[in-house]
C-alpha cells in the first residue's frame, strides 16, 4: 500500500516537474552543410548534441512514448539543418500514404514536425512538418489561429531504414523572421505521430489541459552571428489561357506575365510584392443559393493574400476578398433605360494592378505590418443594336486599399495591437477608415486570460456628414484544466460598418454569452478523449435594448479507443426570436418561433482503407410549423498509397419555411412599404467528388467535381404587419426558384525545384437559375448540362530565383 501511494506521488511530482521545466537544445555551427539525402551519415551530425527523451502528448499525456526519437541541430549562415532519427520496432508498419503539399492532416502517414518560435513569445510560431512518405506541410501560427496556406521555401528528405525512418531538414533563415541579436534564443518543440496506434509525443512536455500549447515549448540556443547577406528572391511567372465563356462561341487566348518579390529589409522585416498577379488557377468557389439578407463570405484562396497576412487579421477588419471583387456598379450595367442598348462585356472582377506588404517584428517584440493594394478602373462595354456603336461605362473607379498594424508582444503570452484600414476611391471622393485595438492579457500560470477589441469606423463622403460607428468585445477566459469557461460581451452600434475592407453581417447588436466546457484529458472507460460544452447566448438590439434571442447549445464529442469518433449536438431557443433583417427594411421586425434542434454524427477509424463519416440532424420550431432534416455522408477509399477517392453527399430539406419575397409602396410617401413573405419548401442537394493521384511528393494530379442544386417551392404569400407577424395568407401563384452550380477543377502540379512549379489546370463551370423547380434530380441534372458551359485550360510556369543561391553557385 505504501509503495502504491509512493508511486502515485512520484507520478504527480514527475508530471508537475515536466510542466514547469523547459528543455534546451543546442544548435552547432558547421562549415560544411550536410547533404540532404535522408541518411544522417554526414560528419557534422556526429558533433551535434542530440535532443531526445520525448514525452507522450496523447492519448496518455505525460507517459513515455512507445518509440524513441533523437534529433540534432546544426546551422551555417544560410540555414538551420535538423536531422531526426525516428526509431520504430516495426518499420514495415510505418504508414506512408502520399499526398499533396499541405495535405498531411488527412493522410495515413507517420509524421514529425519541427516548430520554431523565433521570438520565444508563446504566440507566433512556424511549423515544418513532414511524413514518412516525404510529403511536407508548413503552417504559420498567430494568436488568431493557424495559416496552413503559408508556403515557405525549405527542403526535406526522408528514408525508411531497418530501425525506423529518418528525416533530414533544411530550413533557410530567409523563411523565418527573427530578432536582430548576437545569439538567437528561440522557442522550439518537435511533435511525432505514430499513426497505427494514434500516439502523439513531443520533445518538450506539453500539458494537454493547456489551450496554448506554445506556452509549454522548450528552447533552442546556439545560433550565433548569422550573416545572411542580401535576402532577395523573385518568383517570375508566365501563363497562358484558352477560354470559352458561357453564351459566347468565341474562344479567347490570353498570355500573362508578372512577378512576386520578397526582399529582406533586415533579419526581422520583409517586403513582399506582387506585380500583375494572375489568380486564374485558384480553386472555384463553392457558390450557394443565398436567400438570406446577408452577403456570403467566401474563403481566400489567392496565395499572396493567405501567405504572411496573419498580422493583418487583428481586430477582424481585413477581408481580403474585397480586393479584386465584383465592381460596385456591376449590376447597374444591365439596367438600361434605352431598350436598344445591351451589354457587350462586363468584367465580374476588378483588375489588381499590384499589392505590397511589409511585415516583421523587432527584437523588443513589436510587430509592424503595412499593406497596400490598388485596382484599376473597370469598365463595362455597352453596345447599341441600331448603330452598332459601343461605349465604356465605369463600374468601379481606381481604388486604393491600405492597412497598418502595430502588434506588441507582452509577458505571459499576451499582446496588444493597433490596426488601421483605409479604402480610398478618389473619383467618388469617398474614404472609409476603420481603426481598432485588440488585446489578450494572461496570468503567469497561463490559466486565465482577459481579451478585448474596440473598433471605430469612419466614412467620409462628399456632401454627407461624417459617419462614425463603434464595436467592442470583452471576454474573461479560463484556458487550462479539464474545466474551462468563457464569459463574453459583444456590442456593435447601429452605425458601425467595416465592410469596405472587412466583413460584418449585421450591426446594432449586443450579445452576452457564457461557455462552459469539460474535457477528459486521459483515456478512461471506452474513451480516448471526451469533450462536453454548453453555450448560452442572449442577444438584443443596441439602440433600444429590444430583445432579439435567447439560445442554448450543447455539444458532446468523443474519440473512442477503437479510433472511431462520435458527436451529439442539441440546440434550443425557448422563446420567440425577433429578426430585424429578414424584412430588408430598417427597423421592421419579423417574429420567428423558437426552435429545438438535435444532431448526431460519427466517423470510422481514419486509418482504414475505407472510411466513412456521416451525420443527421432534425429541427422543429416551437409552434410546430417548420421542420428541417439534414443528412450528410462522406465515404473515402484509399486504393493505394498514391491514389485516393472521396465523395460527399449533403441533403437538406426545410419544410414550411417563411422568408422575404418582395415589397411595394402603396404611395410614394408611405413608409414602410408593404412587405411580402412567402411560405416555401427548400431542398438542397450537394454532391462532391474528389480524386487524387500522387506520383511522388512533388507531382500530383487531382480532380474536384461539385454539383450544387437548390430549389424553393412557394405555397403561400402573406403580408408582414407592424407587430412582426404574418397575416392575409393567400395561395402563391408566382415563380419558384431552381438554382444549379456545377464546377470541375482538374489540376496537375509539378514542383520541379524548391519554390518552382509547373501547373496545368482545366476548369469547367455551369451555372443556371430558372423558375421551374424540377422534382426529379436526374432530369434537373440533365437539363443543367444542356446549359451554356464555360471552359478554361491554363498553363502556368513559376520559377524561384534566390540571390544568395545564385551567387553562391
Amino acid at each position: 500500500m505504501k509503495k502504491a501511494v509512493f508511486l502515485v506521488y512520484l507520478g504527480l511530482f514527475s508530471f508537475t516537474t515536466m510542466a514547469q521545466e523547459k528543455k534546451t537544445a543546442i544548435a552547432t555551427r558547421v562549415e560544411t552543410a550536410p547533404v540532404l539525402d535522408g541518411k544522417l551519415n554526414d560528419a557534422c551530425w556526429d558533433n551535434a548534441t542530440p535532443a531526445s527523451d520525448f514525452i507522450q502528448y496523447g492519448p496518455y499525456n505525460g507517459s513515455l512514448p512507445s518509440q524513441k526519437t533523437f534529433a540534432r541541430f546544426v546551422y551555417d549562415d544560410i540555414a538551420l539543418y535538423v536531422g531526426i532519427m525516428l526509431y520504430d520496432d516495426h518499420p514495415d508498419s510505418i504508414f506512408k500514404e502520399l499526398g499533396k503539399r499541405d495535405g498531411l492532416e488527412t493522410l495515413n502517414a507517420d509524421l514529425v514536425s519541427v516548430d520554431l518560435l523565433p521570438y520565444n513569445d508563446g504566440l507566433n510560431a512556424y511549423e515544418f512538418k513532414m511524413s514518412a512518405s516525404g510529403v511536407v506541410s508548413d503552417t504559420k501560427y498567430s494568436p488568431l489561429g493557424q495559416y496552413p496556406a503559408w508556403d515557405a521555401i525549405w527542403e526535406c528528405k526522408v528514408s525508411i531504414v531497418d530501425s525506423g525512418w529518418i528525416a533530414e531538414v533544411r530550413i533557410p533563415f530567409a523563411a523565418l523572421r527573427f530578432p536582430d541579436a548576437p545569439e538567437q534564443i528561440w522557442g522550439m518543440n518537435m511533435w511525432r505521430s505514430v499513426k497505427r496506434n494514434g500516439q502523439w509525443s513531443t520533445w518538450n512536455f506539453v500539458n494537454k489541459s493547456q489551450n496554448n500549447v506554445f506556452a509549454d515549448y522548450g528552447i533552442l540556443r546556439g545560433i550565433r552571428d548569422i550573416k545572411q547577406g542580401v535576402r532577395l528572391s523573385v518568383y517570375p511567372y508566365i501563363s497562358g489561357y484558352t477560354e470559352k465563356f458561357p453564351g459566347n462561341d468565341k474562344i479567347d487566348y490570353t498570355a500573362n506575365g508578372g512577378m512576386d518579390l520578397k526582399y529582406g529589409l533586415s533579419e526581422s522585416f520583409t517586403l513582399d510584392a506582387t506585380m500583375i498577379p494572375d489568380f486564374g488557377q485558384v480553386q472555384s468557389d463553392d457558390k450557394v443559393l443565398n436567400l438570406t439578407p446577408f452577403e456570403i463570405k467566401y474563403n481566400e484562396k489567392r496565395q499572396f493574400f493567405v501567405e504572411g497576412t496573419e498580422m493583418f487579421s487583428k481586430c477582424g477588419l481585413f477581408y481580403s476578398r474585397r480586393i479584386g471583387a465584383t465592381p460596385n456598379d456591376y449590376y447597374n450595367a444591365y439596367n438600361r433605360s434605352d431598350t436598344n442598348e445591351y451589354v457587350v462585356s462586363n468584367p465580374e472582377t476588378t483588375r489588381m494592378i499590384n499589392a505590397t506588404k511589409v511585415s516583421g517584428r523587432t527584437k523588443s517584440g513589436l510587430g509592424i505590418g503595412i499593406f497596400n493594394a490598388m485596382t484599376s478602373n473597370t469598365h463595362a462595354v455597352i453596345g447599341n443594336s441600331i448603330n452598332d456603336n459601343t461605349y465604356k461605362e465605369l463600374t468601379q473607379p481606381f481604388t486604393n486599399y491600405s492597412l497598418i498594424v502595430l502588434d506588441q508582444n507582452l509577458p505571459n503570452n499576451s499582446y496588444i495591437s493597433l490596426v488601421n484600414t483605409n479604402l480610398n476611391i478618389p473619383n467618388n471622393n469617398y474614404i472609409a477608415n476603420v481603426t481598432g485595438t485588440e488585446f489578450k492579457i494572461g496570468n503567469k500560470k497561463n490559466n486565465y486570460t482577459i481579451g478585448g477589441t474596440a473598433n471605430l469606423s469612419q466614412h467620409y463622403v462628399q456632401n454627407i456628414s461624417d459617419l462614425y460607428g463603434l464595436l467592442y468585445k470583452l471576454s474573461l477566459n479560463k484556458v487550462s484544466g479539464a474545466f474551462q469557461f468563457q464569459v463574453s460581451r459583444y456590442t456593435a452600434d447601429e452605425k458601425y460598418n467595416p465592410n469596405d475592407l472587412g466583413y460584418l453581417q449585421n450591426n446594432n447588436e449586443t450579445n452576452n454569452s457564457l461557455t462552459l466546457s469539460h474535457s477528459l484529458l486521459k483515456p478512461k472507460y471506452i474513451f480516448h478523449g471526451w469533450n462536453n460544452s454548453l453555450t448560452i447566448n442572449h442577444s438584443e438590439q443596441y439602440t433600444n435594448h429590444n430583445f432579439v434571442s435567447l439560445t442554448g447549445d450543447f455539444t458532446s464529442y468523443a474519440n473512442f479507443k477503437n479510433f472511431m469518433a462520435g458527436r451529439i449536438s442539441i440546440s434550443a431557443s425557448p422563446s420567440e426570436m425577433i429578426d430585424y433583417y429578414e424584412a430588408r427594411y430598417p427597423g421592421v421586425k419579423f417574429v420567428r418561433s423558437g426552435y429545438l434542434y438535435w444532431g448526431a454524427g460519427y466517423a470510422t477509424d481514419s486509418k482504414k482503407k475505407v472510411t466513412f463519416e456521416s451525420s443527421v440532424s432534425y429541427m422543429t420550431t416551437n409552434d410546430k410549423v417548420q421542420t428541417q432534416y439534414e443528412i450528410e455522408v462522406s465515404p473515402r477509399i484509399r486504393i493505394s498509397d498514391k491514389f485516393q477517392v472521396s465523395y460527399y453527399l449533403g441533403y437538406i430539406f426545410s419544410n414550411d419555411e417563411y422568408g422575404y419575397l418582395d415589397s411595394y409602396y402603396i404611395e410614394p410617401t408611405f413608409f414602410p412599404p408593404v412587405i411580402l413573405f412567402c411560405k416555401r419548401d427548400l431542398t438542397t442537394i450537394t454532391n462532391l467528388l474528389s480524386c487524387q493521384y500522387t506520383f511522388n511528393p512533388r507531382s500530383s494530379l487531382s480532380l474536384r467535381c461539385r454539383h450544387y442544386w437548390s430549389k424553393a417551392i412557394m405555397s403561400e404569400v402573406a403580408t408582414l404587419n407592424s407587430e412582426g407577424k404574418l397575416e392575409n395568407f393567400v395561395p402563391y401563384t408566382g415563380d419558384n426558384i431552381n438554382y444549379n452550380v456545377f464546377n470541375t477543377d482538374l489540376q496537375y502540379i509539378w514542383n520541379f525545384a524548391p519554390g518552382s512549379e509547373l501547373s496545368i489546370v482545366w476548369k469547367n463551370f455551369i451555372s443556371n437559375a430558372d423558375n421551374y423547380a424540377e422534382p426529379n434530380f436526374y432530369k434537373n441534372f440533365s437539363n443543367m448540362l444542356k446549359e451554356p458551359q464555360g471552359n478554361s485550360l491554363s498553363v502556368k510556369l513559376l520559377y524561384y530565383l534566390d540571390y544568395n543561391y545564385i551567387f553562391k553557385h
